[in-house]
């Protein structure tokens, strides 16, 4: 069984696995979007599909929990670049100057669409870039194509679906 501890914000209560309770046969996956909906759709939805997800609101927060030493490291970063107190592209370059970090994979979604901002955003680590508005498969297809997906357990609703994809693909090639 999962258990759960809470840290509260003042914007919202975000849910953190604890530290030993975390299920290590689930890919973790960090969102960081000061955005409430926003974090909370792709929270929700990368959730449906397997994942372990956090949510943090702002950078701070996000490095103050992961840099806890017993704090597990997540596969996966998503980013947003306008942040409170310490933008996507700070939080990007500390991760990648720390060994523990360097390997988790950054995937920015912002709402700068801009040549500069994309390349900054690669300059400090970022492997993909999306822009907001975005399409939920564009993100589970980029989070997928980094990570893998994650393990679909007997029985459950998640691998009862994938059948049902590949039915429908063989369908539309007729």
């Amino acid at each position: 069984m999962l258990h759960k501890t809470t840290l509260h914000t003042t914007e919202d209560a975000v849910v953190l696995f604890s530290y030993q309770d975390y299920p290590p046969e689930r890919k973790l996956v960090i969102v960081i979007d000061d955005s409430q909906t926003v974090r909370k759709i792709v929270q929700v939805c990368l959730s449906r599909e397997g994942y372990a997800v956090q949510g943090f609101r702002d950078g701070v927060e996000a490095l103050r929990w992961l840099n806890e030493p017993r704090s597990p490291v997540p596969h996966l970063m998503i980013l947003d670049i306008g942040l409170p107190t310490l933008d996507g592209y700070h939080i990007a370059r500390y991760l990648k100057s720390k060994p523990r970090f360097q390997h988790i994979v950054i995937l920015m979604l912002t709402g700068r669409d801009g040549i500069v901002d994309r390349l900054k955003g690669r300059l400090v680590g970022a492997q993909t870039y999306l822009t907001k508005p975005f399409k939920m498969q564009t993100l589970i297809s980029a989070v997928e194509g980094h990570i893998g997906s994650p393990p679909r357990e007997a029985g459950s609703i998640l691998s009862q679906r994938e059948p049902l994809s590949m039915e429908l693909q063989m369908r539309s090639d007729y």
